[in-house]
């Protein structure tokens, strides 16, 4: 699921580490050339993907972010609008058709639960 938004070109890199410089529960991680963000890190609950490029215009202002200690809503908030932006509308229905899944899902698995 990492690669359902891919923002910037060339090698992502094979593996990355958790950005403990921003403090909160999240996904980010971070190699040498590019961020990776994992769909949980979102409140959208679409479970998308992606991964940003250092040397993109959004991997800089994520850098600048990360740099200033900006709070993890703040950066929710710019990782959702790239979301937003960048995300064709026909993968935006795919993630919203498995998000509203998932909550079916776990709606029945609940209710099969509490009748235990």
């Amino acid at each position: 699921m990492w690669n359902d938004l891919v923002i910037g070109t060339g090698d992502k890199g094979n593996s990355a580490i958790h950005l403990f410089a921003i403090k909160g529960e999240h996904s980010i991680s971070e190699n040498r050339v590019s961020y990776w963000i994992s769909g949980s890190t979102l409140l959208l609950n679409l479970d998308i993907g992606m991964v940003i490029f250092k040397d993109t215009e959004e991997g800089k202002q994520l850098g600048q972010m990360i740099e200033n200690k900006e709070g993890l809503d703040k950066i929710r908030d710019f990782l959702e609008g790239i979301v937003l932006k960048n995300l064709s509308l026909f993968e935006l229905k795919k993630a919203i058709k498995r998000a509203i899944e998932k909550s079916f899902q776990e709606g029945k698995r609940l209710k099969r639960s509490a009748k235990l």
